[in-house]
């Protein structure tokens, strides 16, 4: 089923955090001024302390910007629908079902929507912007051999962009220091270890930098080392996917009972992340994937829409 799924808003998280840094740090120099004021003048009147008092508050009502922004975004990343969009009656239980903000949860408090959803024959809701991506896949039949998946954490061209300049940088102030730490030396055989680790965590940066890129995610995915660099950071994701079935440890997700999500990640292009939701009765599970064209989410659309059900494999592989 395809409809115009919400957008996962990922700026919505980061204006919370900057919104309540910056309104701690308001409190935090309003109470400092307090404790200035009443050190400096114990028979202090209100008017000295109103003074003292402008510039806090003004940060604090600041960083009431980002936080109902944050606040807002947050809440619409988790609805998986906009309230306005027009839904068949079968499909009106998907209003129920919300993305997490972890990446795995337990709870299967969605269980109930989930199988009203998959009685009618649905086993994934996807956005409108991946038809073309849909019709281009074939999923294979006979028993399919169970394959690893794995998240990834694609890089967006601005943030490329600025790690590049921050490694430029690092490499100007890099080279004098070498200069000089090579020239005088601080002991004898310490300066070129020195130089060589500097160098070498230089080089390490900025491959990693350059691979994370979604373009060559896709093409590092089973390269044993770069593979992991690549899919960004995250932590293992754990998952096994076989016919009609996704295991993450002891959770074990079924075509047959659960829904697959796949929706788009704030202004990322879907040709360089998605975000990905199993939910149903083992719980959620949400993960990032480098694109439509990550063989993550090949692997995974293969395994889920097989026509071959195997939920057994998953408790023996």
């Amino acid at each position: 089923m395809m409809l115009p799924l919400e957008v996962d808003r990922t700026n919505a998280l980061r204006n919370l955090i900057s919104g309540g840094v910056l309104c701690a740090l308001g409190i935090g120099f309003a109470i400092l001024s307090l404790m200035l004021v009443n050190a400096s003048a114990p028979t202090h009147n209100d008017a000295r302390i109103g003074l003292s008092l402008i510039c806090p508050a003004q940060i604090v009502l600041l960083s009431m910007v980002p936080l109902i922004m944050g606040a807002v975004g947050t809440r619409r990343r988790r609805r998986t629908v906009h309230p306005r969009t027009l839904l068949p009656p079968h499909m009106e239980c998907l209003r129920h079902i919300r993305w997490p903000i972890r990446r795995i949860v337990s709870s299967n408090t969605m269980a109930d929507p989930v199988l009203e959803l998959s009685a009618s024959g649905t086993r994934a809701v996807v956005d409108g912007v991946l038809g073309l991506w849909i019709q281009m896949q074939e999923v294979p039949q006979g028993l399919l051999e169970p394959m690893p998946i794995q998240a990834a954490r694609p890089n967006s061209g601005l943030r490329t962009t600025g790690n590049l300049a921050v490694l430029f940088l690092a490499l100007l102030l890099l080279i004098p220091s070498l200069f000089m730490l090579l020239s005088r030396g601080m002991q004898p055989g310490f300066g070129p270890v020195v130089a060589i680790s500097l160098v070498g965590l230089f080089l390490i940066a900025l491959v990693k930098t350059i691979i994370q890129l979604p373009s060559l995610q896709r093409q590092l995915v089973d390269v044993p080392i770069l593979g992991g660099w690549a899919r960004g950071g995250l932590r293992p994701l754990g998952a096994v996917a076989g016919p009609g079935w996704v295991r993450v440890g002891k959770h074990v997700w079924q075509a047959e009972r659960d829904i697959l999500l796949i929706r788009r990640r704030g202004r990322h292009s879907p040709n360089t992340s998605l975000e990905v939701m199993l939910t149903g009765d083992p719980g959620t599970l949400r993960f990032v994937v480098a694109g439509c064209d990550d063989p993550m989410l090949g692997r995974l659309w293969s395994a889920w829409l097989s026509p071959e059900v195997r939920p057994e494999l998953a408790i023996q592989e």
